[in-house]
């Protein structure tokens, strides 16, 4: 059980330990942001009383936050059973907290049921060849990767035509890619020199188009992948760059994990990690401060469904499995992150490191505008699956890493056959009053 400690004149409140085995891991989502594939990089609450109150070894009393979700993907399941006690919390929050961007009775509940296409008037998908971590993937804007059935999202990594891989071919996405760089939208087949059009195609989406927050609370009801190399990913960018480029902006991890099962060294689809990237440059991001796993119990997160949640406020900020007191990560802006940090004077060339934070809060760089992130990914060569582990069929630093891959799907693809897609029930978010 988790502990918590407060007087009459504190608001702030923190468990003492968290729920649950964790421990640190060797890479993250996007220590790498920017970075070039061939680069091997991979609570408290705070309470509002209507009346002052003196807490001892009791939960807080919910945060500062709209009853009802700003958007939603799905219309969530209500629980008959709730307790008295819950019910008395809901009313307090119709009382005192309201949306600021909706009103109470103006809320998305199953956007895709209205829309032409109904994917996308939520979220945006997002057709793109590969990524900033070598990932062995096509982004897709066909249902073939992002769909829904029986009311929930789907999103699912299928095989790539297996001629645009064994035969010189070229993939050009046109107009409708969304990147910016030329590999993002452009690859090939080039039999010679081994080199070959990703050889999978899943999906990314998201909710830049419809919902974006700065400070509140993000939930996601989803269960994760099965399969070996697959790398699901709930996750947070800055709506503009406000500090400069990745990570100087920013970035919140609410949950990575693995395809693989229980056995794999790094650890499989029983086991979550959450992180923050925040630093100066790409080579002094200290994800490594903000980064925490946890171990599901005698069973994985592909086997259910769980909720992901984040709570974020300008005093700190945590993300939760299944309920607010069963943190994984805590982060408290109780000091500035550049102090934090403790970053060297310069870099390995001799240039001065600057503080690109000066003139912020403790919480900058996570005091603006976030967006939401779901996507499956496949592989990758940023070190997230480390070489020699577990039957890795590919090394990280080969040129021909995803024809590598591609060579030991007679190893890895019956592992797809059952639950290798992440499938989400709902996405709720909601934002803090000013």
């Amino acid at each position: 059980m988790s502990s918590i400690n407060a007087s009459e004149d504190q608001d702030e409140i923190r468990p003492v330990r968290s729920f649950g085995p964790s421990r640190s891991h060797s890479q993250t989502l996007a220590q790498r942001r920017g970075l070039s594939p061939q680069t091997n990089v991979d609570s408290a609450m705070k309470a509002h009383f209507n009346q002052p109150r003196k807490l001892s070894m009791v939960p807080a009393s919910p945060m500062v936050f709209s009853s009802r979700p700003m958007s939603t993907l799905l219309k969530p399941v209500v629980n008959a059973a709730r307790s008295a006690l819950q019910m008395a919390q809901d009313e307090q929050d119709k009382r005192y907290f309201r949306s600021r961007r909706l009103k109470a009775d103006h809320v998305i509940e199953k956007p895709w049921k209205d829309a032409k296409d109904p994917r996308e008037k939520w979220v945006t998908i997002i057709p793109l060849i590969a990524g900033s971590n070598g990932e062995f993937i096509q982004t897709t804007a066909t249902d073939e990767n992002v769909f829904t059935q029986n009311g929930k999202l789907h999103i699912k990594p299928t095989l790539q035509d297996s001629n645009l891989i064994e035969q010189n071919n070229t993939l050009h996405l046109g107009a409708g890619c969304t990147g910016s760089l030329f590999y993002e939208c452009n690859a090939v087949t080039n039999t010679t020199n081994g080199t070959i059009i990703p050889p999978i195609k899943s999906g990314r989406i998201n909710t830049m188009k419809g919902a974006k927050i700065k400070y509140g609370r993000i939930e996601v009801a989803a269960t994760l992948p099965s399969g070996d190399w697959l790398w699901p990913a709930i996750w947070m960018l800055p709506v503009n760059n406000t500090y400069g480029p990745w990570p100087k902006s920013g970035e919140i991890d609410i949950m990575e994990s693995r395809g693989n099962n229980w056995t794999y060294a790094q650890g499989g689809n029983d086991i979550i990690s959450s992180a923050l990237h925040w630093g100066p440059d790409q080579r002094t991001d200290a994800w490594w401060q903000t980064n925490v796993k946890k171990e599901a119990l005698h069973t994985t997160f592909a086997a259910k469904e769980h909720v992901f949640g984040l709570e974020w406020s300008e005093k700190y900020l945590f993300t939760y499995l299944d309920n607010r007191l069963a943190q994984v990560l805590y982060t408290p802006f109780s000091k500035p992150l550049w102090s934090r940090g403790r970053f060297p004077d310069s870099d390995q060339n001799g240039s001065i490191i600057l503080n690109p934070w000066i003139g912020g809060g403790p919480s900058t760089p996570f005091d603006q505008e976030f967006y939401l992130i779901l996507n499956v990914a496949v592989g990758g060569r940023n070190g997230w699956f480390k070489d020699g582990k577990s039957g890795k069929p590919w090394v990280d630093t080969s040129d021909s890493a995803a024809k590598e891959f591609w060579n030991g799907k007679d190893q890895w693809l019956p592992t797809w056959k059952e639950g290798a897609e992440m499938v989400v029930s709902s996405v709720k978010m909601w934002q803090q009053l000013d």
